[in-house]
């Protein structure tokens, strides 16, 4: 414990041996379902957490005064006196499933607060507590710790991100939660059932945690040899399997596979014999009907490409912990153990017969290539083909438009200018960059950043060193992690100003199987704004699965769309899915050929549609600046401001009842307050940018901001 701490602590035992429990007042009874009313005491200090071992003042007791975070009974007129401060129970009502703690306290980052309420069980009986938090918490019911989550740096509340099995006994039964914030957002989403709601939701959840562990299951090639790459005299076909057929069968009974192969160039073969690539679509029947389609990439190679004999290579310069000049020491001893592992990899991973097959069709002295040449791209280009061809949809593809030219002055882009002709004071590049030097010498991180208004950089600088000592330069590229969202919302509004597709369409008007009715029918928006029930990011191979679409189908019945808001980055991965089945392009070909290109920025690396975006600051800066046009950059419109306006944050239970969010086509709103102005104040003189400030956050910590208003 912190000396902060124990001093907290010291403090708090001083106070309760002077103050005496509060009289009885009205407490908030309720039992069961979501848990609405609520009793609030706080906001508490709670130290910035420096990692994932420190825990702030999660373990301080702050209701000593009132016998303790054990015994402690929260009525309306409940007050708290801690080093000559009270603090006063309030009454709060849940909006939607989330109880904000930020409509109640003006400043929230790096606080505390107890929420309590008393469940009027009807009996003896085993219950179900389901929390979502915004960010750790801690669970007591009569008196005793049941849960606690302290996740660093934090996370998003979701309805039932957390299940908890507990006794309640018959007649009032007290419930106290403790929810620290870190920085941002601050929630709290509770349900508590019982009897034969328990045992229902009980098998309900039994029933979904089946079906998820049933979409986990994997096929692949049957042993190590032949693998993904195989020469069919030393070995034949592979055979296709489930990788775990027991679980399989305990999950969904038998589900015999068939394989049909197809060549390189999508003729469908009884078996592989020429080399180059090759695609294996798979399918299966569940007991209810339900199909399963799965495919794979192998490449069929010939003794002559593995010869015996010296496979020893060279391997990059590795980091810590190995010891330095160890490699170039060694290299006659180690070098035939990385070229051995080298060959097997290859052999035996789907990645590797990618890389093999790119290599076998590039064309002589075809030059570097950009992003689109990868293996990675080629392969989607290649299973994008093979599926359009074996669902009978190649012939109802449509190419997407180019960013259209516009008559007129063209928008701004960046470019450089004075300081007035951006509209900032003169000093203010020399001001930033200082600022910058010392964050980076501070924090041992290197960085580089642009910033512009109406589209005049004030400065475009790098800051720090890359870990092999050298300086960072402008062509520093990051992953910019869920900023990548904000990109494919950009890349999405052209489908639907286009016509493609409206927001709320359900995606089945696209991808095959789906419900276009009823409560299991998935909209675009569902996918884009974390309603779709979804969970994860790159699950199940993310964008570079061609049967994505049919994974999520499998599970269907698990999701529970418009229920909840669950962060997420499995529907933009799904939206990909819809928008390469309606072009009858690979996603990340469509980002090139639709934005980066138009934009003049260069190549973008893409991993995935939710997070996988390698980005420089100067190209996330004209991104950025194509937002701050609504959708114009230069001479081209990327989409109409009606469109734009669509893409922009709206007010969610407006579609969805349960969900009091706000939340866009990747956007969400970012309304930073100064230092000792209300958290959730919109007043323009407590705000350091404008009201209506988009973007959206990352693990990375990069950032992107762009103010509308100025």
């Amino acid at each position: 414990m912190s000396n902060h701490m124990v001093g907290m602590s010291l403090l708090l035992a001083l106070a309760a041996a002077g103050q005496s429990a509060p009289a009885a007042a009205a407490r908030i009874r309720q039992f069961a379902g979501p848990i609405t009313d609520w009793l609030i005491l706080g906001p508490f200090e709670n130290p910035e957490r420096t990692g994932a071992s420190d825990r702030g003042a999660f373990d301080v007791d702050y209701l000593l005064p009132i016998g303790g975070e054990a015994k402690a009974r929260i009525s309306a007129d409940t007050t708290v006196r801690i080093s000559g401060v009270d603090y006063a129970a309030q009454r709060a009502k849940v909006s939607g499933m989330t109880l904000d703690f930020s409509q109640y306290y003006p400043r929230t980052d790096h606080k505390l607060v107890y929420a309590y309420a008393e469940l009027n069980a009807p009996a003896d009986q085993d219950a179900v507590i389901f929390l979502g938090s915004d960010d750790g918490a801690k669970v007591i019911v009569n008196g005793a710790n049941v849960f606690e989550t302290l996740p660093f740096p934090g996370r998003a509340v979701v309805a039932r991100q957390d299940r908890i099995q507990v006794k309640l006994h018959k007649g009032l039964n007290t419930l106290l939660v403790k929810v620290e914030n870190n920085t941002g957002a601050w929630g709290l989403a509770v349900e508590a059932f019982g009897g034969k709601d328990a045992a229902k939701l009980e098998a309900e959840y039994q029933r979904e945690v089946n079906l998820r562990s049933f979409q986990d299951q994997e096929i692949g090639p049957a042993g190590t040899w032949p693998g993904y790459t195989f020469i069919p005299e030393y070995g034949g076909t592979p055979k296709i399997v489930w990788r775990d057929v027991d679980r399989v069968r305990e999950l969904a009974g038998d589900i015999p596979l068939t394989v049909r192969w197809f060549d390189r160039d999508l003729n469908e073969v009884k078996e592989p014999k020429a080399p180059g690539r090759y695609g294996a679509v798979v399918e299966g029947k569940t007991k209810s009907g339900q199909t399963i389609r799965r495919a794979l990439t192998f490449f069929c190679s010939s003794p002559e490409m593995f010869p015996d004999g010296d496979w020893s290579i060279d391997v990059p310069q590795l980091a810590q912990p190995v010891a330095p000049g160890a490699w170039e020491a060694r290299k006659a001893l180690y070098a035939d153990t990385a070229g051995t592992l080298f060959r097997e990899s290859v052999t035996r991973s789907e990645t590797g017969a990618n890389l093999l097959a790119a290599l076998t069709e590039a064309k002589p002295n075809g030059g570097p290539g950009g992003v689109t040449e990868s293996p990675e791209v080629l392969g989607d280009d290649y299973q994008l083909a093979l599926k359009l061809k074996v669902l009978g949809l190649s012939d109802k593809v449509h190419p997407l438009a180019p960013p259209a030219k516009m008559a007129g002055a063209p928008a701004p882009t960046l470019h450089a200018g004075s300081p007035a002709e951006a509209g900032v004071k003169p000093e203010a590049k020399e001001r930033i960059d200082a600022l910058c030097r010392q964050w980076a010498e501070d924090s041992g991180e290197p960085f580089a950043i642009l910033v512009a208004r109406h589209g005049v950089i004030i400065t475009h600088a790098a800051f720090g060193k890359a870990p092999d000592g050298t300086p960072v330069t402008l062509d520093y590229r990051k992953d910019v992690a869920s900023i990548t969202k904000a990109v494919s919302g950009m890349l999405f509004s052209q489908f639907v100003d286009q016509g493609f597709v409206a927001i709320d369409d359900p995606i089945g008007k696209v991808l095959p199987g789906f419900p276009t009715t009823g409560s299991q029918a998935l909209t675009f928006r569902h996918l884009f704004t974390h309603t779709s029930g979804l969970e994860g990011h790159g699950n199940w191979g993310g964008i570079h699965n061609p049967y994505l679409e049919n994974v999520v189908l499998n599970g269907l019945d698990a999701l529970h769309p418009g229920e909840a808001h669950k962060y997420n980055g499995m529907g933009y991965d799904l939206a990909g899915k819809a928008m390469e089945m309606m072009t009858g392009k690979s996603i990340v070909r469509l980002f090139h050929e639709q934005l980066f290109r138009p934009m003049g920025i260069g190549d973008v690396p893409m991993a995935d549609l939710a997070y996988g975006a390698r980005l420089t600051a100067y190209q996330l800066g004209a991104l950025g600046q194509c937002l701050a046009n609504h959708g114009r950059y230069g001479d081209k419109r990327y989409c109409s401001e009606a469109t734009f306006e669509q893409m922009l944050p709206k007010q969610l239970s407006q579609w969805y009842p349960k969900l009091d969010i706000e939340w866009g086509m990747g956007l969400v709103w970012y309304r930073e307050t100064k230092a000792g102005a209300p958290t959730n104040s919109k007043d323009p003189k407590d705000l350091i940018l404008g009201e209506h400030v988009i973007g959206h956050g990352s693990a990375s910590s990069c950032i992107l901001r762009v103010d509308l208003d100025n």
